[in-house]
Order: C-alpha cells, then sequence, then structure tokens
C-alpha cells in the first residue's frame, strides 16, 4: 500500500511540475523526453496499483473462504443442538439470522478497512512532506526588540554548514554600525546569501551569535524580528491580488494614502496610475502582469511602507535592464537614506555610493573597506571591478 501511495503521489507531482514549466520543455524540444518520463513513473504507478489491487482481491477471497467455513459451522452447530433438545426452533432461527448478519456485515467491514489502509497510506505519503517539524520556533523567552531599533549589526563567531556539507562560516566576523550602507562581494559559494538568510533567521547560527543592537536575534520573536527587516530580493513574491494589497503586505495596517505614499516615493505611482484600474488592478499570478521593473518598484514600496531601520538587498537589480535598473536604482538610493542596509551584488556599479565593500571568500572576509579605498589597491575587489569592465566593454 505504501508503495502504491509513493508511486501515486510521484505521479501527480511529477505531472503538476511539467504543466507548471511547460514553457521551458516546449523552449527546449523536450516533450518527447518528458513523454517518455510520464509513461516510465505511469507504468511504475500501475504496477503498483495492480500489486495493491491483488492483495485486495486476495483479502476478498480469503475473507470469503473464512465467512463459508464459518456460516457452515454455525448451521452445523445450531442444528446440532435442536437435535439435543438444548435449543428451541426459535432459538436455532434467532442465532442463525444474527450470525449470518454478522458474517456478511464483517465483509463490509473488511472490504471498508483494506480501503481505509489504501487511503491512508496515500494520505501519510502527502503528511510526511507537509508535517514536516518546524526547527526554528521561538524560544520560550522569546520577546519583542525592546525599544527603538537603531539597527546596527554584528556577526560574533559565527559558524554554519548545510547538511552532508563542509562549513559554509566558520569564526565569522561582521560588525555593521547602525546607517552604514555594506555591500557583500564575492563569486558564488563565498557565503554571502548564507550571512543574509542567517540575519534573516531562515536557518539558524550553529555558532557564534548574530546581534541587532546588542540583542541576540534568538532571543527574539519571528514577528519580532521580522519588524527589524525589510527585504528587497531578487525575484520579487506578488500574490494574485491588486496593486494596492500587494504594496499593503509591507504593513497590513497602513491606509490607502500611506500606500500610494509609498509607491509615489518608490518612484512607480505613474506606472500604476496609468493601468486600466490604477491600484486596484490585479497583477496575476506572481505579477506576470508587470514587467520585471515594474515588480521590483513595487517591492521597493512594500519596503517603504514597512518602513524596518534594517534593509536586505538580495540582487535587486541583477535582473534588469539598463533603464529598468536606473528607476529601480534610484528608488532604492531614497530607500536606503537613514537605514541600515546589507547587500548582496554581482553588479559592482550598483554598490559605489556605499559606505563599505565586505569582500568574501570561502566563508572569510579577505577585504573591508570603502569602494574608492578597495580601487586604488589590488586584490579581489579591483580583480572583479576589472573584470566587469572588460565584459562590459566585450559586450559593446
Amino acid at each position: 500500500m505504501g508503495e502504491y501511495a509513493a508511486a501515486a503521489a510521484g505521479l501527480e507531482g511529477e505531472t503538476l511540475d511539467v504543466m507548471g514549466n511547460i514553457a521551458l520543455v516546449r523552449a527546449f524540444g523536450m516533450r518527447r523526453q518528458e513523454l517518455m518520463r510520464f509513461n516510465f513513473l505511469a507504468g511504475k504507478e500501475m504496477g503498483q496499483r495492480l500489486r495493491s489491487q491483488r492483495y485486495m482481491e486476495k483479502l476478498r477471497m480469503l475473507h470469503g473462504a473464512l465467512t463459508a467455513l464459518l456460516t457452515v459451522g454455525l448451521l452445523f452447530w445450531t442444528v446440532m443442538l435442536w437435535q439435543h433438545g438444548t435449543a428451541s426452533v426459535g432459538e436455532v432461527v434467532m442465532v442463525i439470522t444474527l450470525g449470518f448478519a454478522i458474517l456478511y456485515g464483517t465483509r463490509d467491514l473488511a472490504l471498508a478497512l483494506v480501503e481505509t489502509v489504501q487511503y491512508n497510506a496515500r494520505l501519510s505519503e502527502v503528511l510526511s512532506a507537509l508535517l514536516v517539524p518546524h526547527d526554528m520556533p521561538d524560544r520560550e523567552d522569546a520577546v519583542q526588540h525592546p525599544g527603538p531599533v537603531r539597527g546596527e549589526i554584528v556577526f560574533e563567531e559565527v559558524g554554519f554548514a548545510y547538511p552532508g556539507a563542509a562549513n559554509v562560516l566558520d569564526g565569522f566576523n561582521l560588525h555593521i554600525a547602525a546607517g552604514t550602507r555594506v555591500g557583500l562581494v564575492g563569486r558564488s559559494g563565498s557565503g554571502k546569501s548564507t550571512v543574509l538568510a542567517l540575519l534573516q533567521r531562515l536557518r539558524f547560527v550553529q555558532a557564534g551569535r548574530i546581534l541587532i543592537d546588542g540583542q541576540d536575534i534568538r532571543s527574539l520573536t519571528d514577528d519580532g524580528l521580522r519588524a527589524c527587516l525589510s527585504i528587497v530580493p531578487q525575484d520579487v513574491s506578488l500574490l494574485h491580488r491588486t496593486v494596492m494589497e500587494n504594496i499593503r503586505y509591507g504593513r497590513p495596517d497602513a491606509t490607502d494614502d500611506a500606500v500610494k505614499a509609498a509607491a509615489a516615493a518608490a518612484g512607480c505611482a505613474d506606472f500604476i496610475e496609468a493601468m486600466p484600474e490604477g491600484f486596484e488592478t490585479l497583477v496575476g499570478d506572481r505579477g506576470v502582469k508587470l514587467s520585471g521593473g515594474q515588480r521590483q518598484r513595487i517591492a521597493i514600496a512594500r519596503a517603504f511602507l514597512r518602513n524596518a531601520p534594517i534593509l536586505i538587498l538580495d540582487e535587486a537589480t541583477s535582473a534588469l535592464d539598463t533603464e529598468s535598473e536606473a528607476h529601480v536604482q534610484k528608488a532604492l538610493e531614497r530607500l536606503m537614506v537613514g537605514r541600515t542596509v546589507i547587500a548582496v551584488a554581482h553588479r559592482l556599479s550598483t554598490l559605489r555610493n556605499f559606505d563599505r565593500i565586505v569582500v568574501m571568500q570561502d566563508g572569510r572576509i579577505v577585504e573591508d573597506g570603502s569602494p574608492t579605498l578597495l580601487e586604488q589597491q589590488d586584490g579581489p575587489y579591483k580583480n572583479f571591478l576589472n573584470q566587469q569592465v572588460t565584459h562590459s566593454n566585450d559586450v559593446a
């Protein structure tokens, strides 16, 4: 039963995955390969279904044989009692009637139990994926952040490793003063995204601690930590709701005027007002009705509305064209005023106005200084900068 449930769940999941990415399948001409894969999984599921049905038929045959045997035995026993005068005709009829009702009732019960076992196996397969224990709960003594948040961030001897992998961070130390703009630079796999994930407590540090204004983030409630942070990610998540509702997601109790003010500050009020229904326009699934730059500016408006003291920028302009990047960059400049900013960016031009650049390599800080200073000295940052300039000239 468990094998059939796993095969059925695998087939359903594969079908949904392919249908959700049908554009990718068509773009690479993989329809035949995906059809072969589907046929293989369907055949596997059918094989498990047949095994399950055979098992159920064996149970039915066994139950039928036992029922017939018990029926004959009951008839023989009651007739013997009647012949020996220990039971009246009425008692014999009553026992036979009740016995037959019970025996044939157990047949229906047995069939129902078999189906219950089958459905329970499929349900267990689903629940094993959905009911994964939350490994980052609030501590019992967790509190909201006490008092106004200035935005000072300290990574103190932080260590972290993903399951089954070597340490990503080992003894990592970084101090970011309140109101400072810090850019994280480095090759893929250097630990930049891990730093952001640990700060957001999407992962728990395994050694050391992370402090916000001297408060260990593990001592804060999840809601208390989120209130300190605003995030503008690379892949903006928008709900299939109106523009107004998506911006208001940053602060659910905000008024319409506050939402529109945030949109104006993010430089997206003009294109929103030009839409057929303005702020009441539905953005579509994941914002499909908007361009990449428009989605980014709505995310910035959402961060404006949230008005948190710490701003996290995770490749906020990397997927945009030059014109959209210019609009988004202007909006980000306004958003960063008066906030502590920690940003990951591969386009180093977006970090030129930052206070500090921290260059990471293999989970360690190998350079730390202002953009102007690092541009003047030989090192990883200058090499990255020269590579990007050379690449831009080659493209031009």
